[in-house]
């Protein structure tokens, strides 16, 4: 809680840990429940999830989250939803930002950037060049009155890379970061894995996405890589 303000962290996550720790971790402090929707984590990590949860549900692997997320966001019950994914995370700095940010304002969604960091063995790149601030809502009311009618101020779609429906216009945007922090290894995994399960629009973002990111890496990370995961020459050809 915040000020008077009940706050649900909801999360979908498919095998999140050891990463989903930093996140719960970084704002234990000001959350009162935690939601969980579960893509079909392995049984160790869907046990370790359902005793953190306060709310717990699981659904098939789709690959990735976003077709889950307003099946997620559904299952709250405190005033306010705070999204995050589960290799996101406040460093204290910034939950310093947020907290007065949140006491002061009375929002109904609060758009966030992002520091957006990938790991490669003891390299790490900024993809701030690549990427911008990447701002997301992150932060809103979950029910707000329109029309004599209660609804979302946010309707995420179920699409992947696409930025949600905004209801209202009593909109923040803060000038604070959630640091986003992913293997390199895991992301070029992840979308692998996720094959045909995404719209073809997006396989080709994703795909470029891997190239540019292998340029930053520089040609000996990607030849290393193509020997410890055989089927990305073939995925970078398209």
């Amino acid at each position: 809680m915040i000020g008077k303000k009940s706050i649900s962290l909801c999360c979908v996550v498919y095998n999140p840990f050891p990463d989903f720790q930093k996140t719960l971790d970084s704002v234990k402090n000001i959350v009162d429940e935690i939601v969980i929707v579960d893509q079909s984590s392995d049984k160790e990590q869907s046990e370790q999830l359902q005793k953190i949860a306060d709310i717990y549900q699981r659904t098939t692997n789709k690959g990735n989250a976003d077709p889950d997320r307003m099946f997620c966001y559904s299952l709250a019950t405190k005033d306010y939803i705070l999204a995050l994914d589960s290799d996101e995370y406040f460093t204290e700095e910034n939950l310093k930002l947020f907290i007065p940010l949140v006491e002061k304002y009375n929002l109904d969604v609060c758009w966030m950037l992002f520091e957006n960091v990938v790991k490669y063995n003891e390299i790490k790149v900024d993809l701030k060049e690549m990427m911008g601030e990447d701002p997301h809502p992150r932060f809103w009311k979950k029910v707000i009155n329109i029309n004599g009618q209660p609804v979302s101020p946010v309707i995420w779609r179920p699409e992947a890379h696409v930025h949600p429906i905004i209801n209202t216009g009593n909109v923040v945007y803060a000038e604070l970061h959630i640091t986003h922090e992913r293997g390199l290894v895991e992301i070029i995994k992840r979308h692998l894995q996720r094959g045909k399960n995404i719209d073809p629009r997006a396989q080709q973002m994703e795909r470029q996405f891997i190239n540019t990111l292998l340029l930053k890496f520089g040609e000996l990370v990607k030849v290393q890589l193509k020997k410890e995961i055989p089927e990305l020459t073939d995925y970078l050809k398209g």
